[in-house]
């Protein structure tokens, strides 16, 4: 019994699907549309407070849609290197019983 790692491409291609649509409904949401008028909580320090927090934030989620997308572009190319790979070692071990078939028969 083999405990090695094993790839499973197609969990790996929904994995990256998932994650692109993710970030694409944090791109849809304009978190920059956030506003706080000091009138709306009561004084300048807060409204100060609340708009750094915000722009803090944008930053993130900015910086988390980024990564993340490219994320989910990273595991929808390991998919398709997984699959590269198999089919080269399926087409190698084809080969080698094509000869060994060839010797024997």
């Amino acid at each position: 019994m083999w405990n090695g790692f094993v790839a499973e491409p197609e969990v790996l291609r929904a994995a990256g699907a998932r994650a692109h649509q993710v970030t694409d409904e944090l791109r849809a949401f304009d978190s920059h549309s956030i506003t706080m008028a000091s009138a709306d909580v009561g004084h300048d320090g807060l409204a100060r407070t609340i708009d750094t927090f915000t722009t803090q934030w944008q930053a993130s989620v900015d910086g988390f849609v980024e990564e993340g997308h490219g994320k989910g572009d990273k595991l929808i190319s390991c998919a398709a290197e997984y699959e590269a790979v198999d089919q080269a070692n399926a087409s190698a071990i084809g080969a080698i019983l094509a000869i060994l078939t060839d010797q024997n028969g």
